[in-house]
């Protein structure tokens, strides 16, 4: 039995579950199912390749800009990700370890567009999260791709976490 908010409580011992507080063994008499959850264990040291995970920066569609409130419009950011099309992908560090192989290896890759208008790209990388599967994505920097008469150009933006990464600042 419940308290109801707001009301004085007379009784002083309320019923509780045996198991409160505990993984519960036993619903409705039958044995319960644990799933396991896919754990990423973190690896310190030299890494030789690293999880990355690139997204493609679009502005926002009239009709997703009129599903919005009214109200809520004007303080919209119009640009989303668009992360469904790409998947993580895994790459040897020696392949992105300065800044301009970083750049040729995104413009030689994710390059899509068809009119010469620069396209924006977020590069996620992995960081260990205190959640129970020790997984985050984090941003790892925004790029912008151009395309000019020699190829694709790419330059780099926002690298603020960059820094953190000992594999790419060695050479």
């Amino acid at each position: 039995m419940t308290k109801t908010i707001g009301s004085k409580d007379k009784v002083l011992h309320r019923k509780k579950r045996s198991d409160f507080g505990r993984k519960r063994n036993k619903y409705r008499g039958e044995p319960c199912k644990h799933h396991k959850r896919k754990r990423y264990h973190r690896r310190i040291g030299e890494k030789d390749s690293i999880i990355i995970w690139v997204q493609q920066k679009k502005n926002m569609t009239r009709d997703g800009y009129l599903n919005w409130k009214s109200h809520l419009r004007p303080k919209l950011y119009k640009e989303t990700t668009d992360w469904k099309s790409t998947k993580p992908i895994r790459v040897k560090t020696n392949d992105i370890n300065t800044k301009s192989k970083l750049e040729g290896y995104i413009a030689k890759t994710y390059w899509c567009g068809k009119d010469g208008k620069p396209q924006k790209f977020i590069v996620m990388g992995v960081s260990h999260g205190k959640t129970k599967t020790h997984f985050k994505w984090v941003k790892i920097c925004t790029i912008i791709i151009k395309g000019t008469p020699e190829g694709n150009v790419g330059s780099i933006i926002d690298n603020k976490r960059l820094s953190k990464y000992g594999w790419f600042y060695k050479n």
